[in-house]
């Protein structure tokens, strides 16, 4: 079964990532510096290996040669080495390209089952952290989880270890063992054709002592146990979640507000179909109204047919039952015209009639249904219970919501913690203030004093979460959150404790895999490349350089190999 080892490789741009992949190249092909082995071309060398690589700008040092990430494979036996060239940070592509970089190399490491180490190339004759390599550790530092720092690698290219000027130990990172090696990479930075006799030997010196280190430093790569990449997606989607969460929340309350103001516009309708069911109760009226009675008697009276009235009570005339009969012109009320006296029409005689009842006008009381009135009213009540429903569904959604709010921040709470655990280099506080802010924000547009409320508490608690999280320490004391109160963008200053320990061949036996012996991989990467031999000073005229040669070959650097 073919074994794996990935190693991804970051630096800023120019550090000598694509170097180092060439330097590689030639221990797996057996080059030399009369035959370089050329996997990725250079300004001066063209590749001469059957790889893929994505260089370009060779000659323009201000940017990035490597453009998307690159896989190498070399293959010794039944084992893989996949090193992962990757696009350099800080070049003149400016923030936006070294974010799109930063995102290709996650999304490269993701593509892997699991990764062995995690190669930091730096350039090694800087004296201090410059920008450039404070904005790689920037970069990089929030997206790391901690396990991934017990198995990286420094790399200090452009020096040896008596010439290196950078201190590993001012890097800002959570690390307590990495190896660090040197690499003298002048073999592929400088044209060939101009090299003399005394640069050649000065180079073939510096080839040899590369080489070895090439080889130390796959002897490292095999004794280290693969991480699963599985905590880089972890990790990215806790932080999803968080981002998630606090957007999700910030739209509740504006939502609990909406609610509020849908709860009031509502309440206020109800109130005025209340308003109309009193109004229009009294559907039903009382109407006073004269009918006219009936009353029977034994005698008869002249009634006018016209008026529905009697005009002359007991008749003394002979008694008719037609209307209009001439003996009626003879009535009492009647005048000498015709017309009777009493009616206020002063209607004919022949409209009246004799008949046995007395019509008596009496006032008596109607209850009269207003069917508008009524109309309304039944509206108003269907509208009202209609208000109240909706009211009171309404009400139910907000406390739906406000019980889910608070368990959004249950939820970002739980996500925080575990970010935290994961990888300490993660600012989570100011993301939580970043939120924070905007939320205060949105308050100012809030209506209500309920969601006022209701807001202010949760940023409260968020607050609060937020003092939690920076005086939550762990005991190895790599965490420390920026300063709450002034709320300003920072990272960890905690330095961790490193200690410098230098280890040399004979007191280290790196572990191999079982297919493939100790003293085979030394067989393997040792016998064409030996430190010792000498390299010869003949010819060197410079005193100074010759002093330096043999101070050099006196010390007889071990392994270049150190750990922090």
């Amino acid at each position: 079964m073919t074994k794996e080892i990935n190693t991804v490789l970051i630096g800023e741009t120019g550090s000598g990532k694509s170097t180092f992949i060439n330097y590689l190249a030639n221990l797996f092909f057996d080059g030399s510096l009369t035959n370089l082995k050329v996997a990725i071309p250079t300004k001066y060398l063209s590749t001469n290996l059957n790889y893929l690589h994505n260089e370009d700008d060779l000659d323009d040092e201000t940017k990035s040669k490597t453009l998307n990430c690159q896989c190498y494979t070399f293959q010794i036996e039944n084992v893989n080495f996949n090193f992962i060239d990757t696009p350099g940070i800080s070049d003149t592509g400016g923030y936006l390209q070294d974010n799109e970089n930063v995102d290709k190399i996650f999304d490269t490491i993701q593509s892997f089952n699991d990764i062995t180490a995690l190669v930091l190339v730096l350039n090694g004759t800087q004296a201090r952290m410059t920008i450039n390599v404070k904005n790689v550790l920037e970069r990089f530092r929030d997206r790391i989880p901690d396990i991934i720092y017990n198995n990286m690698i420094i790399i200090l290219t452009k020096c040896q270890s008596h010439t290196v000027n950078f201190n590993p130990k001012t890097i800002d990172l959570p690390l307590t063992s990495c190896s660090v090696f040197y690499m003298q990479n002048s073999a592929f930075s400088s044209d060939s054709s101009q090299w003399n006799q005394m640069i050649t030997q000065i180079l073939q010196r510096d080839w040899q002592i590369s080489v070895k280190t090439m080889n130390d430093i796959i002897k490292r790569l095999i004794s280290l146990t693969p991480i699963s990449t599985e905590t880089f997606k972890t990790m990215q989607d806790d932080r999803n979640t968080i981002r998630s969460l606090l957007h999700e929340s910030r739209l509740m309350i504006m939502e609990i507000q909406q609610l509020e103001d849908e709860i009031i516009g509502l309440e206020q309708a109800s109130s005025i179909y209340n308003s109309n069911v009193q109004k229009y109760q009294n559907f039903i009226k009382e109407k006073d109204i004269l009918v006219n009675k009936i009353v029977i008697t034994p005698y008869h009276n002249t009634i006018c047919l016209n008026c529905n009235q009697v005009c002359h009570e007991r008749c003394s005339l002979t008694e008719t039952t037609e209307v209009g009969e001439k003996v009626l012109q003879r009535c009492a009320v009647i005048g000498s015209n015709g017309k009777c006296t009493v009616c206020k029409a002063h209607c004919s005689f022949d409209n009246h009639y004799h008949d046995r009842k007395l019509i008596t006008p009496v006032h008596r009381t109607l209850k009269a249904i207003a069917n508008d009135i009524q109309t309304r009213s039944l509206a108003a009540k269907e509208n009202k219970e209609k208000v109240d429903m909706k009211c009171e569904t309404v009400q139910e959604t907000k406390k739906l919501i406000e019980d889910a709010l608070n368990e959004q921040y249950n939820k970002v709470k739980e996500s925080c913690y575990r970010i935290k655990q994961t990888c300490k280099g993660f600012n989570v506080v100011e993301e939580l203030y970043i939120f924070i802010n905007l939320l205060k924000i949105d308050c100012n547009s809030l209506n209500s004093q309920s969601v006022i409320r209701r807001s202010t508490r949760f940023i409260e608690k968020l607050e609060k979460l937020c003092n939690d999280l920076q005086d939550n320490v762990t005991t190895d004391g790599c965490y420390s959150s920026p300063n709450i109160g002034k709320r300003e963008k920072s990272r960890s200053t905690t330095k961790p404790s490193l200690a410098m320990n230098v280890s040399n061949k004979s007191s280290r036996s790196p572990l191999m895999p079982s297919s493939i012996p100790t003293n085979e991989i030394d067989n393997i990467f040792g016998s064409r490349h030996s430190l010792n031999e000498k390299p010869s000073i003949d010819g060197i005229e410079d005193k100074n350089e010759i002093r330096r040669l043999k101070s050099d070959v006196q010390r007889k650097p071990s392994c270049p190999n150190e750990l922090l």
